[in-house]
């Protein structure tokens, strides 16, 4: 099987990469440079013969989102899949599968949502995620699509976790305000089993909420970090102060989603990591084996 990644550089791109080599498949890899609008004929040439299409393509977020820099995040993501599809589009010999890549800031802060739910989020992940959505959903019919809306990705050796355990590891860890909002989550582990469960259940298509069915929020997520790093985390973090040092971008730890993974279970996916303190617990091992959560799936 030929499967082509764009994003394959990132964290999650890194990790999908050898979990698909593990299972056989050639891998070809995506860079800005294919899609200049100059070379889109040679973008099609690349993709002929793919079996699988994932795009993982996308700015980081973990910037200060300037004006400037915002257009890098939808450009980034929208720009690049409206150019992907449009060259899947004109394959002779379409590929099966077009695993695209979203975000559970799909949905508002408040309430809980399964994949159906129509929803409007007057936010700027919102428009970014309603927007690249659309352009996924412009592949041909004859191509199974799915859309995976990711939950913040928990590991020991990339996404959001090092830095978080860091602080908690210094006597730094705190709730921020209130500490009710929900904290959505999933291990990496389970994130590239979902992904091969994708690969093998072609009845599952359209948007997936990749999300662990137990969404804490943020002052318990507080309270089990500590206890499995055995680390007081006294701090309550104003919300006020966050948006004077990280500016817009804030609302990534003040407001959080709850997106159940309705489909996933629905289809017969069991998360290995479905409880927060074993997910905790096994992130916090003082000797993690960094192998298992590559290829464990």
């Amino acid at each position: 099987m030929k499967s082509i990644i764009t994003g394959a550089s990132g964290f999650i791109g890194q990790h999908l990469s050898a979990m698909l080599k593990s299972m056989g498949d050639e891998i070809v890899t995506l860079s800005r440079k294919d899609f200049d609008t100059e070379k889109s004929d040679l973008l099609v040439r690349k993709l002929e013969g793919a079996n699988r299409i994932f795009n993982l393509a996308g700015a980081s977020l973990n910037h200060r989102w300037t004006h400037e820099y915002k257009k890098e995040l939808f450009n980034s993501r929208i720009n690049t899949t409206a150019k992907l599809v449009s060259a899947i589009n004109k394959l002779q010999t379409p590929p099966a599968l077009f695993v695209s890549t979203s975000a559970i800031g799909y949905y508002p802060s408040d309430g809980a949502y399964i994949e159906s739910a129509e929803v409007s989020t007057p936010t700027f992940l919102g428009y970014i995620c309603r927007r690249w959505e659309k352009e996924a959903e412009q592949i041909n019919p004859g191509t199974r699509l799915v859309i995976t809306r990711l939950a913040p990705v928990l590991s020991n050796d990339g996404g959001i976790f090092p830095a978080i355990a860091s602080l908690f590891r210094y006597g730094l860890g705190g709730k921020i305000g209130s500490g009710r909002q929900p904290f959505p989550w999933i291990m990496l582990a389970d994130l590239l089993r979902i992904y091969r469960y994708i690969i093998e259940h072609s009845e599952i298509k359209g948007a997936v909420n990749c999300s662990a069915p137990d969404i804490t929020d943020n002052a318990l997520w507080t309270k089990f970090l500590a206890q499995a790093l055995h680390r007081p985390a006294p701090w309550v973090i104003p919300t006020h102060l966050l948006r004077l040092v990280l500016g817009e971008r804030a609302v990534l730890l003040t407001e959080g989603q709850h997106a159940i993974p309705y489909k996933l279970e629905k289809n017969g996916f069991v998360f290995e990591y479905a409880n927060v303190c074993d997910a905790l617990e096994r992130l916090c091992e003082r000797k993690t084996n960094l192998t298992h959560h590559v290829l464990e799936y």
